[in-house]
């Protein structure tokens, strides 16, 4: 070349597969060959098909380009998406915008991850390394990056958190103050609903955040069942520049579950369904004046003890000991989640199907003696009828200790660490024996197999258990004592039930297979 100078030059093939002569020159043949291979290395070899990205792009464009690409995608919630684009903005462009793509290595990547939770939280770094790896991760989709720098930054160490849960004491106290909000004499406004109070209690009993709370429809209750359950299927967001509405998810897809309640959240969730019996299924069982989902304000008891974080409600929810819990990936009881005072669940079976084994019914004579089938003072319709509404009432009886029995043998760790704490000796061989128990004797009052004997093993049940597990007289509390002599009163009045069938099967009746044993 004129001038003494050398040049390089090679044919290079591109992203788009065509080949293409790439030149260098210099004094001489070594420097020409070096300058070829350095504009080799810093050629823009990683473009996007459009050209929105490359290796020379600054930050700020892939930003612009990552936000549009979460728009596509429409994957996220929108709470989510501006959760994301506020850290990007607040924490991350500042330290990376005039950076080019090429520039941002996996030093620079580290130091700022680093210096972030040194200078602001653990918690703000974890946010920004995960927008900054998604950008980048973009980039990379993008061939404007080799690799994602975030992948080889040293790892934030992992916090040391410790669950905080009210106290009982503190929940007393909150829902004290929500029963005297606003209702005291002067304040202008309309006066509390009530709902404030009930919202409160179905937090504690459900473990759901707030606007999982708001979001309950009346469909997703269910107070038939004992005990009643709740489906977590949806949650209230308040998008910004958009109307709050109901989401048809919790936070997460994977977090919609079904969760049983304690009686004291039933009650409330009853109350509910109570007001809203006028309205179609899918009407929300919490709503404002003017059927609008604005609860979330108004779901903030405003003073002392009241005040409490939104994780404090979920640590600190009440659920039965056993029962029908069943939580999705995001619902598992947590640190320092207190137990609820509950009775054994109960489902009634389907299909129980009981044959006449013996030819006798209830009929009664003058003198109160039982007769036999086709004595002339036992009609025979009259007979039947009995006889088949006895079976009807054996069934609902009997089906109430078979589901409880379930729970016994299915979830005796739950229910004996429950029943130790009440001072049961061991706890988890009782749990079973019991179990064993009300199984047999459930049975037995179903299928009229010696039924007075089953009828007595339930009448021994029911009275240790509300005797044992049940000391209302024991508690100090006003509302847990409240809550005991409610079980107590409800296990001896089953006591009292199993007495009555005692005594109906010692007096002969129809559709059993055996008779009665002991009487």
């Amino acid at each position: 070349m004129p001038g003494d100078q050398v040049r390089a030059r090679t044919r290079f093939r591109d992203v788009d597969g065509q080949l293409r002569r790439v030149e260098a020159t210099a004094a001489t043949k070594k420097a020409a060959e070096h300058a070829l291979k350095t504009r080799l290395a810093e050629r823009d070899d990683f473009t996007t098909g459009s050209g929105d990205l490359t290796a020379g792009s600054s930050f700020g464009q892939l930003v612009d380009v990552w936000l549009g690409d979460l728009d596509l995608e429409g994957r996220l919630a929108p709470s989510t998406r501006a959760l994301y684009e506020r850290n990007m903005r607040k924490l991350v462009l500042p330290a990376f915008e005039h950076f080019a793509l090429r520039e941002i290595t996996v030093r620079r990547v580290d130091q700022f991850i680093k210096q972030l939770s040194a200078t602001k939280s653990h918690s703000k770094a974890r946010q920004a390394r995960t927008v900054l790896s998604l950008a980048l991760g973009l980039a990379v989709r993008y061939d404007a990056l080799r690799e994602n720098p975030v992948r080889d930054a040293a790892r934030l160490p992992k916090a040391h958190t410790q669950a905080m849960a009210l106290t009982v004491e503190q929940v007393n106290a909150i829902r004290t103050a929500v029963r005297s909000w606003r209702r005291g004499e002067g304040l202008s406004g309309p006066k509390p609903d009530g709902q404030l109070e009930q919202i409160i209690e179905a937090m504690l009993g459900t473990s759901a955040r707030i606007g999982e709370v708001l979001a309950i429809r009346k469909c997703d209750v269910d107070a038939t069942r004992s005990p009643a359950t709740v489906r977590i299927c949806g949650t209230i967001v308040s998008p910004a520049g958009k109307p709050t509405h109901r989401q048809s998810h919790p936070k997460t897809a994977k977090s919609t579950r079904t969760v049983s309640v304690p009686s004291f959240t039933a009650e409330a969730l009853r109350e509910r369904l109570v007001a809203v019996a006028e309205e179609d299924a899918e009407h929300l069982i919490f709503f404002s004046r003017n059927h609008a989902t604005d609860h979330e304000q108004r779901a903030s008891p405003p003073t002392g003890d009241a005040r409490r974080g939104r994780d404090q409600w979920r640590h600190s929810a009440l659920v039965p000991p056993y029962g029908r819990h069943r939580p999705g990936p995001g619902g598992r009881r947590g640190p320092g989640r207190r137990r609820g005072t509950r009775s054994a669940t109960a489902r009634i079976p389907g299909d129980v199907r009981v044959r006449n084994g013996r030819d006798w019914s209830p009929g009664y004579v003058d003198q109160g003696k039982p007769a036999r089938r086709g004595d002339a003072a036992a009609p025979r319709h009259l007979e039947a009828d009995v006889d088949i509404i006895f079976l009807i009432g054996r069934i609902l009886f009997g089906a109430l200790f078979l589901g409880s029995a379930m729970g016994h043998l299915t979830q005796t760790a739950a229910m004996a660490g429950y029943a130790a704490s009440r001072g049961v000796p061991m706890a988890a061989l009782a749990t079973r024996a019991t179990g064993v128990q009300i199984a047999v004797g459930g049975a037995m009052v179903i299928l009229g197999v010696w039924g007075d004997l089953g009828a007595i093993l339930l009448v021994a049940f029911l009275v240790a258990t509300a005797f044992l597990m049940h000391p209302f007289w024991k508690e100090s509390e006003a509302a847990t004592k409240q809550m005991e002599m409610i079980q107590f009163n409800k296990d001896i009045a089953l006591a009292g039930g199993a007495l009555a069938f005692l005594w109906a099967f010692s007096q002969d009746v129809g559709l059993t297979l055996t008779g009665p044993l002991l009487f």
